[in-house]
């Protein structure tokens, strides 16, 4: 049988991201899982929970223009695996992902938000598989 558990992501409560982007990263995350061959189920005992500590969609012309950390990408959330059946937390982290602080890269994949969406869902999904 496949590895199998439930997923609920959600953010702090003074932290300005829309649904619909919290919905991107979860398809992100989503599919990087069905590479690994992981299931989401809803009645599992394993519960991952992604809680949204810190977003910024951030700004590339002014990283173009002033580089070197202005107007980045920036994406951090505490990762927390937990068996419900007698509430033993099996993971508890902090995973971050931002974009590169090279000036060359305000154009590249990893200098956009979808970029950096990407790499957070692979870093996510990267804790499980250890």
């Amino acid at each position: 049988e496949k590895f199998a558990f439930n997923m609920i992501i959600d953010k702090e409560e003074e932290i300005e991201i829309s649904k619909a982007k919290i919905k991107e990263i979860e398809s992100l995350i989503l599919l990087e899982l069905t590479k690994k061959g992981v299931e989401i189920k809803k009645d599992s005992h394993l519960l991952l929970m992604i809680n949204i500590m810190d977003y910024k969609e951030g700004n590339a012309a002014l990283r173009f223009f002033l580089s070197f950390g202005a107007g980045q990408v920036k994406i951090k959330a505490r990762v927390t695996m937990m068996n419900i059946l007698n509430n033993e937390i099996l993971l508890q982290t902090e995973v971050e992902s931002q974009t590169s602080s090279n000036p060359f890269n305000w154009s590249s994949s990893l200098g956009t938000e979808r970029g950096v969406q990407k790499k957070f869902a692979k870093a996510v999904v990267k804790l499980l598989a250890n």
